[in-house]
């Protein structure tokens, strides 16, 4: 799921100069739900990368089903990897 998504950000979408990483995965027991925790670089293009990330999230949901092919599809949900200290 990781590798595909991946490739779904790098074809389209466009971060207008942001770095964007999957660092993690975690997706619950009954699919319901997909957490995708990302890395934004700069810290200054978050909140415009998390609006795109929402306005295409559907989308994206979408062209991940017809990748990897899991019923039900869970629930994209995207989260700022916290820092480690």
């Amino acid at each position: 799921m990781e590798r595909e998504l991946s490739q779904l950000f790098l074809k389209n979408l466009d971060f207008n100069g942001a770095f964007v990483t999957i660092t993690k995965i975690d997706v619950l027991e009954d699919l319901s739900e997909a957490r995708i925790k990302i890395s934004i670089l700069p810290q200054e293009k978050i909140p415009e990368v998390f609006r795109t990330l929402s306005g295409r999230r559907r989308e994206l949901q979408f062209k991940l089903l017809r990748k990897i092919n899991i019923k039900p599809m869970p629930s994209l949900v995207f989260e700022l990897e916290k820092a480690a200290a």
